[in-house]
């Protein structure tokens, strides 16, 4: 596994568990990472898409969809 690639696994775990968390470009460092998920497979998952709003570099995940807040 290159260093970044690990960078960015690392990037996202945090993302998992707080979309809204400040995570720096796992390329550069240059910049934050904006994410935009987009549901797919009805209901059960999202693609993340997180992308540097510095130098543009980006990535995406599939993973399962979060759950709705309990009420």
């Amino acid at each position: 596994m290159t260093p970044e690639l690990k960078r960015w696994i690392d990037a996202l775990k945090t993302l998992a568990v707080d979309r809204e968390a400040r995570v720096r470009c796992p390329e550069r460092d240059d910049g934050w990472l904006t994410v935009i998920d987009v549901p797919c497979y009805g209901d059960t998952k999202i693609e993340r898409y997180m992308t540097c709003d510095s130098c543009g570099a980006r990535n995406v995940a599939l993973m399962a969809a979060p759950k709705p807040p309990k009420t």
